[in-house]
């Protein structure tokens, strides 16, 4: 295990100084060692302690999935500052969002950011240091600099060196300091920031070291975009062994079953709704991965059917379903796949999320406010080292999401759960998707669950639609089928299996599950595609 990290970084700190020649890093089949990686992202942090920007707290990273991005993420925590992750392919106005609220006034970018950031700038009316990278080229250099009051700084990244790391790479900061801030996805309106203090994410660091054997031999996988706080995990738990880290390329990630076997992937972690396009895509045959160790699923629901189809595909893998919140730092629950037994386990065909970790406090609540008995649903509150402070400038929303009971801080996850009689949490739905029709509430979940049954496919989604005034008209059911099947025979099955309320009013074939940026089903999308088809 690494030592008692203070800030995040010093994992890969301390890695560089036991592992210097090994790979770090593959991005784009390029290979970065340790003292590659750590050279260039020294570049990075002199730039950033500079006198003209020296006083920056927070650093917008506006740059694609490849060496900049890892280097300007470890440069910004070398120089004692938060890294504020932004998508090139985001939506102006949401890039403004980030920009404003995180307080950003110099921003790192690539080539992948120049078009958004030119756009950007004239869109908001604050000076903003401009750090360019290697790739962004001089004329775009040129023509940024034109707009923005402030300097334009080209970052020059050293070659390969051998270099050994410094005494005094990390910043003497406190560990209440913000080390990186998210922004949540804002489908139920503006996105809220989330700033993750070094000291949130070292709690959930040295507890996952504690609690895994990872090693150095270790290959990670990176799948997670960089504004997904699971990116966190992927990196800085790998760095902190001494692993190396392999970013998937966005072309193989529906089907990266030839990626885990092609660089021979230990430490596996990614959302269920990968491992759902990798058996509809024939990748999950028993005994496809034998090299796996680990395999990690967080972000939603993990079927039963999923978990047990994984397992026999990574046969020497263990398999465990993680769950947490971004405000609780990554996850802040877990549970471990039992092959024999699990399945039993299963609610609404659904994979218990298990106990929180043993530094973390939960309790689960009613609606009334009530801690609930064993064995009811409730709120799942969470408390502890890794729950944040609280949203950037959204004082309503931190009232909304935080509750005092029996004098401890609670973050409420809008979660519903349930503890069973072996002391295992369910989760039931998110609060805000349960859905009311006809008198009843009702758990998209179990529907789900009920036609994947019958239709022997992972990829199924339902939905209320239309809602109005938080009342559901119908039941809507998406399937991406593995082979022919009739939407009406569904329907009459569910109706034998369903009460009558929960019977899907129509089934939708459809050729592809559309996704949002963290890989999840985008069931807003799914939504705006019947309001769009029956416009």
């Amino acid at each position: 295990m690494p030592g008692e990290t203070e800030v995040l970084g010093e994992g890969f700190v301390d890695s560089w100084q036991r592992y210097p020649q090994q790979t770090a890093l593959v991005v784009d089949d390029d290979n970065f060692t340790y003292a590659d990686l750590g050279t260039r992202s020294l570049a990075v942090k002199e730039i950033l302690n500079s006198e003209e920007i020296s006083n920056t707290k927070n650093v917008g990273l506006l740059t694609g999935k490849n060496i900049g991005a890892y280097v300007g993420i470890l440069g910004t925590l070398f120089a004692g500052k938060a890294y504020v992750p932004m998508k090139p392919d985001h939506p102006i106005e949401r890039n403004k969002e980030i920009l404003e609220n995180s307080s950003i006034d110099t921003i790192l970018i690539d080539h992948a950011g120049v078009e958004n950031l030119q756009a950007l700038l004239r869109e908001v009316d604050v000076s903003i240091t401009v750090g360019t990278l290697p790739s962004v080229d001089d004329d775009q250099r040129e023509d940024l600099g034109k707009l923005t009051d402030s300097e334009t700084i080209n970052i020059a990244i050293p070659p390969t060196t051998n270099k050994d790391p410094d005494t005094d790479i990390l910043p003497d900061i406190s560990s209440k300091e913000t080390a990186y801030i998210l922004f949540t996805s804002g489908s139920t309106g503006r996105p809220k920031g989330v700033p993750i203090t070094h000291q949130n994410v070292r709690s959930y660091l040295k507890h996952t070291w504690r609690t895994y054997d990872f090693n150095s031999s270790d290959r990670f996988s990176q799948f997670f975009d960089l504004t997904f706080d699971l990116s966190v995990h992927d990196m800085f738990v790998c760095w902190g062994v001494g692993g190396s880290l392999h970013v998937i390329p966005e072309e193989n990630k529906m089907a990266p079953g030839q990626f885990i076997n092609d660089r021979e992937i230990t430490v596996w972690f990614t959302v269920p709704s990968t491992a759902m396009f990798m058996s509809q895509f024939g990748q999950l045959k028993p005994s496809t991965y034998p090299e796996l160790r680990y395999s990690f699923f967080c972000g939603e629901a993990l079927s039963g059917r999923l978990a047990s189809m994984w397992q026999k595909a990574a046969p020497n893998s263990i398999v465990e379903n993680l769950y947490g919140p971004t405000e609780a730092t990554i996850a802040t629950a877990r549970y471990r796949w039992q092959p024999d037994e699990s399945i039993e386990y299963c609610e609404n065909g659904i994979t218990p999320i298990g106990e929180v970790f043993p530094h973390q406090q939960r309790e689960i609540v009613s609606r009334d406010g009530d801690i609930v008995e064993q064995g009811k649903e409730g709120e799942l509150y969470i408390a502890g080292p890794q729950v944040f402070d609280g949203y950037i400038e959204r004082p309503q929303a931190n009232e909304e999401s935080f509750t005092e009971i029996g004098g401890t801080r609670w973050y409420r996850t809008g979660d519903l759960v349930r503890k069973d009689d072996d002391g295992r949490l369910h989760f039931i739905s998110r609060i805000d998707n349960q859905i009311q029709i006809r008198g009843h509430r009702v758990e998209l979940l179990e529907i789900e669950a009920t036609i994947r049954d019958i239709v022997e496919s992972e990829m199924v989604a339902a939905v209320g639609w239309p809602v109005e005034e938080g009342i559901a008209q119908s039941i809507q059911a998406f399937i991406v089928p593995e082979e022919e099947i009739s939407p009406k025979e569904v329907i009459q099955e569910c109706e034998t299996e369903l009460p009558d309320y929960m019977v899907p009013k129509e089934i939708h074939l459809i050729e592809e599950m559309p996704l949002n940026v963290n890989g999840k089903i985008d069931r807003t999308q799914l939504r705006t595609s019947l309001s769009e088809s029956h416009e």
